[in-house]
């Protein structure tokens, strides 16, 4: 193999290397990783200017079997959430980013657009997601055990005994570090 279990292994690429216009830029691009089980990437497409990285566009497949593997492989802290995938295309320039496809998380599936740009030195991001149901179990937001109200009484035939879900603050902290606005339709 390429590389060990637990490695980000390689990125394999292949393109070809265009003045047509006058600025140097990738055609035919190919790339993929290989030897890693923590992600995989495949993606196919062009970026026409590659000194001012403009004009990107990238028909990208990503994968991440176990997204709290890959944050701490990568120096992040674990993100629970259950495997990952975008399948969709990636385009624009050293201004914005626009990702438009299929985000899936666990069970959930989102489709639509995320744009991203670097706005008055923050990270902005604004999209549209659509899904027919959102499993928060597949975020890491997952129902506690609540204790029976008598020992007698099985889940099925207890009443409520507190809240459905812990109320303990979740850690948006890094949220503040950036501009979002995400329009988030669920359908069912």
């Amino acid at each position: 193999g390429l590389a060990d279990a637990g490695t980000l292994g390689k990125i394999r690429t292949k393109a070809r290397l265009t003045d047509q216009d006058g600025s140097l830029g990738l055609e035919a691009l190919q790339a993929q990783t290989e030897g890693s089980d923590l992600w995989k990437v495949e993606t196919r497409g062009q970026i026409d200017d590659l000194l001012n990285a403009d004009e990107i566009e990238l028909r990208t497949r990503l994968e991440i079997p176990n997204p709290a593997a890959f944050s701490t492989k990568i120096g992040g802290d674990p993100i629970e959430m259950e495997h990952t995938s975008f399948d969709g295309l990636l385009a624009g320039s050293n201004e914005s980013l626009n990702a438009t496809g299929s985000f899936v998380v666990g069970a959930t599936r989102f489709d639509g657009t995320v744009s991203g740009a670097w706005l008055d030195g923050r990270p902005t991001m604004k999209g549209q997601l659509v899904s027919e149901v959102v499993h928060l179990a597949d975020f890491g937001l997952k129902e506690p055990e609540l204790p029976l109200a008598d020992a007698k009484e099985t889940p099925a035939t207890a009443g409520p005994v507190g809240p459905v879900f812990d109320m303990s603050p979740l850690p948006f902290e890094s949220l503040r570090a950036a501009n979002i606005e995400l329009d988030a339709r669920i359908e069912e």
